[in-house]
C-alpha cells in the first residue's frame, strides 16, 4: 500500500512541475503602460524595417494589447505573422481588423487573402484577392 501511495505522489509531482513550466513559456505578452508604448513602438518599427519579423511580432503583439484598434499595429502584426513560420493563419484577425480602417494600406486585402489561403479558407481568399484587384485597377 505504501508503494502505491509513493508512486501516485511522484506522478502528481511530475505532472505539476511539467504544467508549471509550460505555463511560463506559453503565457500571453503583458500590455504596456503609456510610458512604455513609445519605446516599444520605436523598437518594433526598427525590427520591422530591418525585416526582423520574429522580434517585431513580439513588440507588435504587446502594442496591439495596449491599443487594439490601432490600424498600423494590427497591419504590421498581421504582416509579421505572414513573414514568419510562427502561425501564418493568425494574421487573419489582425489584417481583417486593419482592413476596416479608412487609412489602411492598399495591399491589405492581398495579404489578408494570403493568410486566408494558409488557413485553407479558399473562397474567402479568392474574394479578398478580387477586392485587392478592384481596389488597384488603373483607370
Amino acid at each position: 500500500m505504501n508503494i502505491i501511495f509513493k508512486t501516485t505522489a511522484v506522478v502528481f509531482l511530475c505532472c505539476g512541475i511539467s504544467l508549471a513550466q509550460t505555463a511560463k513559456k506559453g503565457g500571453a505578452p503583458a500590455a504596456l503602460t503609456k510610458d512604455q508604448i513609445g519605446d516599444a513602438k520605436k523598437l518594433a518599427n526598427e525590427y520591422y524595417k530591418n525585416q526582423n519579423y520574429k522580434n517585431a511580432l513580439e513588440g507588435y503583439s504587446r502594442l496591439v494589447l495596449s491599443d487594439a484598434d490601432n490600424m498600423e499595429f494590427n497591419y504590421r502584426l498581421g504582416m509579421c505573422y505572414l513573414n514568419t513560420n510562427e502561425n501564418k493563419p493568425a494574421a487573419i484577425e489582425y489584417l481583417l481588423k486593419a482592413s476596416t480602417k479608412k487609412d489602411c494600406p492598399k495591399d491589405v486585402n492581398y495579404y489578408l487573402a494570403e493568410a486566408l489561403r494558409y488557413a485553407g479558407e479558399f473562397d474567402d481568399a479568392v474574394e479578398n484577392f478580387e477586392k485587392y484587384k478592384e481596389g488597384n485597377r488603373e483607370n
